[in-house]
């Protein structure tokens, strides 16, 4: 689970259990969690956003690297669609880091 491996100490301790949940409800169980608990959810849109815009570039003949990337924008949709409304996060947060 990309959450857990990118996570460390009292965050990840709050996740780990998820992985024993099917797929879509552990990772929506995972991403609900920290907002509940941290209430930072712009931790999470901040860390798929540098993901996305600073990750290798990828040649059409990369399998691999356009299936992970495939991957990662499913899980910054699923966070983006998640209860938290992540949403009204993302614009302020892809601005600062353009700056």
């Amino acid at each position: 689970m990309y959450l857990i491996h990118h996570s460390e100490g009292i965050g990840k301790d709050a996740i780990e259990h998820c992985v024993l949940l099917p797929d879509e409800e552990g990772y929506a169980k995972s991403i609900s969690i920290p907002d509940k608990q941290f209430g930072k959810p712009h931790n999470i849109i901040e860390a798929f956003s540098t993901e996305l815009l600073n990750g290798p570039l990828l040649s059409q003949d990369d399998e691999a690297g356009l299936q992970k990337l495939t991957r990662l924008m499913t899980n910054c949709k699923m966070a983006l669609d998640d209860s938290m409304d992540l949403t009204s996060c993302l614009s302020s947060v892809l601005i600062l880091q353009k700056n």
